[in-house]
């Protein structure tokens, strides 16, 4: 999987490398434990971030001490597609 952020403005933190105020969190895999992707905050727009496999685990914290206007994010599947594709193509 293929997430992209289309626009990113969340709160900038005093320590912006561990991102301890407002975040988002991205994960490769169905949950919390899965290895860790990257860790966002402040208002650089993240570059797209591949997943391993079909699973992207994607957490949004926040501690409600200021607000920004937030973020959004699209996602592509790739394997989704070509399979679909390929059972198309064998229907014929």
């Amino acid at each position: 999987m293929k997430l992209t952020f289309e626009t990113f403005l969340l709160e900038t933190c005093l320590v912006s490398s561990t991102c301890t105020c407002d975040h988002v969190e991205v994960r490769d895999g169905s949950d919390g434990g899965s290895r860790q992707l990257g860790k966002f905050c402040g208002n650089k727009k993240p570059d797209p971030i591949m997943s391993s496999g079909r699973f992207l685990w994607i957490e949004f914290d926040s501690d409600s001490s200021f607000t920004e206007k937030g973020f959004s994010a699209t996602y592509t599947a790739f394997g989704m597609i070509t399979v679909f594709f390929l059972s198309l193509i064998t229907l014929l």
